[in-house]
């Protein structure tokens, strides 16, 4: 503080007349004891001395009685500056983070929609970025053959732009809702990619066990008709249109898997079944027959 700094250069002073006065003192009492000044030009030069020693000595106790109480508030502005010049501190680190945008993952930036001085807003994406390692394919699955997926059941991927390799991934997640615009249930498929050979927006071709049978019966797909929630199949018996109500299991290239309610060897009625019913006689232009 600036009456510290004043009083320091006093005590300066005060030693400085102290030191000369000290000087003349011992040099006039030796010339006192020769006999060369009188006793009473001696006595005045002393009184100097004592007055300079007593202006020295007063000037020093001045100086440590201030410091002594500015001292706690001396600390306490110190420490204030401290705090603040941390809060500066914090902030400019904060501001040299923000100049930095760090992904949450690994991966290759695929697209930057940010411009150099734009301001970044949250919720705008300032870059995309993809880990390729692994890659995710959603196919949309009827609800007549959702119930026979599940999660970890392996799938194979066969993608054109990927030399026609196979690839071998699993079911990682099956929606329990159907989308209401396509009436399909999503269905998503892990597969790994470490060649990185398959890329974002790639069609691919995927196949699924749905079910494994052994000497089951088959029809075309177009056989069965549903009837307020039923299958029914038309067999052909002794000239008679029969309906049959069915179970059905997986169906693949154009023709299902009859489950139940339905023999093999029998003759069905393929085409036209909307305008028959139960027991109504019909005329046959071309046959075949369950397998």
């Amino acid at each position: 503080p600036q009456q510290i700094a004043q009083l320091e250069s006093a005590v300066n002073q005060a030693e400085t007349n102290y030191k000369n006065a000290k000087e003349n003192y011992d040099r006039m009492k030796v010339l006192l004891d020769q006999g060369a000044i009188s006793q009473q030009q001696f006595e005045g030069i002393e009184l100097q001395y004592n007055v300079a020693k007593e202006q020295y000595e007063s000037a020093k106790t001045q100086l440590t009685l201030t410091r002594e109480k500015t001292a706690p508030e001396s600390i306490s502005a110190a420490q204030a500056q401290v705090k603040q010049a941390e809060a500066g501190v914090s902030a400019a680190k904060t501001a040299l983070d923000n100049c930095f945008i760090t992904s949450p993952i690994d991966g290759t930036v695929g697209a930057i929609t940010a411009t150099i001085g734009e301001l970044a807003s949250p919720g705008y994406p300032v870059a995309t970025v993809g880990n390729l390692n692994s890659v995710e394919i959603q196919i949309n699955v009827t609800e007549d053959r959702v119930n026979n997926l599940k999660t970890g059941q392996e799938a194979e991927v066969t993608v054109d732009a990927a030399s026609d390799s196979i690839f071998k991934g699993k079911i990682v997640s099956i929606s329990p809702f159907k989308d209401p615009r396509t009436q399909v249930y999503p269905v998503k498929i892990l597969v790994p990619n470490e060649k990185s050979l398959l890329k974002s927006g790639m069609f691919a071709r995927v196949e699924l066990m749905v079910a494994l049978y052994s000497e089951v019966v088959t029809v075309p797909e177009d056989a069965v008709v549903s009837f307020d929630g039923t299958k029914i199949i038309y067999t052909l018996e002794d000239g008679l249109a029969k309906a049959n109500e069915v179970e059905t299991g997986a169906a693949s290239m154009g023709r299902i898997v009859i489950t139940k309610g339905l023999k093999s060897g029998k003759e069905i009625i393929i085409e036209g079944q909307e305008l028959i019913t139960d027991g109504m006689r019909v005329k046959v232009e071309g046959r075949g027959d369950t397998k």
